[in-house]
């Protein structure tokens, strides 16, 4: 999927970009959620997104025990869905 896709695709459902941010080439864009209880984050290498995540705004990773907060999604459907969850 290209970047300008999933933007576009999160703009017409009401998000919000809310930052960028860039490491190691790896662009992380977070979006506000409808009632701000969770963000959403795309991680993309250029022009194509490799990761998208919906993460609950009071939880976190802990690299420690090796767990990741929120779930990955494959499409932006499957993303809203697990949105809806939270």
């Amino acid at each position: 999927m290209k970047l300008n896709n999933a933007i576009s695709a999160l703009a017409r459902k009401g998000y919000q970009m809310l930052e960028v941010s860039t490491t190691e080439a790896v662009y992380n864009r977070h979006f506000e959620g409808k009632i701000n209880n969770y963000r959403i984050v795309i991680w993309s290498q250029g022009e194509d997104v490799s990761t998208m995540r919906v993460i609950p705004a009071n939880d976190h990773d802990d690299t420690q025990s090796d767990y990741c907060a929120g779930s990955f999604a494959d499409t932006i459907p499957q993303l809203l869905r697990f949105a809806q969850v939270f």
